[in-house]
């Protein structure tokens, strides 16, 4: 199987999911709620609206989720989740594999992830086993972060996994280029 992981932490679409022509996982993020307009504020509504730009877009992924990002999508504020549900309804859920707890466990065995991002470990974990091609997020602190992609990519070939490309929306078009 062919997959590829999206994880978008913000608005609508703030849950992970797999996907792929390549297949995604995406993961979920607590939503930031801006109080003034500023550079935090656009640091929460830029990856805001690229993401639903992204979303909108998509024709080049398959996307899959896993159990773990329905149940972020279901945490939190009553409104945003039902949205959030709403946005992931249909899309198929890829099971928690022996294969990917042995890898999230050694990702943060072998400190590629702090014990506290053991869930982050879970969706790279999730994304190998099923073969995604990608995994796409806004984490940049434990999930798309180049000082960390080394080793955790090394840590899924150990594993005998091939790891996916962990990147943001930004990073990844929605559409095949022409």
């Amino acid at each position: 199987m062919c997959a590829a992981c999206f994880f978008a932490p913000y608005g609508p679409l703030s849950y992970p999911f797999f996907g792929g022509a390549k297949r995604l996982q995406k993961t979920t993020n607590s939503l930031g709620t801006p109080f003034k307009i500023g550079h935090r504020w656009l640091a929460i509504e830029i990856p805001k609206l690229l993401t639903r730009d992204w979303w909108r877009a998509r024709t080049a992924y398959e996307l899959r989720v896993s159990q773990l990002v329905l149940d972020e999508a279901a945490a939190g504020d009553h409104l945003l989740r039902a949205r959030r549900l709403r946005a992931l309804r249909g899309i198929p859920v890829l099971s928690l594999t022996d294969s990917a707890t042995r890898l999230a466990k050694e990702l943060v065995r072998q400190g590629a992830l702090p014990e506290k991002a053991t869930v982050d470990a879970f969706h790279i974990g999730v994304a190998a086993a099923h073969e995604a091609t990608h995994l796409l997020t806004w984490n940049c602190k434990h999930l798309a972060n180049a000082t960390m992609r080394g080793t955790i990519e090394a840590i899924c070939r150990s594993e005998g996994l091939k790891p996916p490309i962990i990147c943001t929306p930004e990073e990844l078009p929605a559409r095949k280029p022409s």
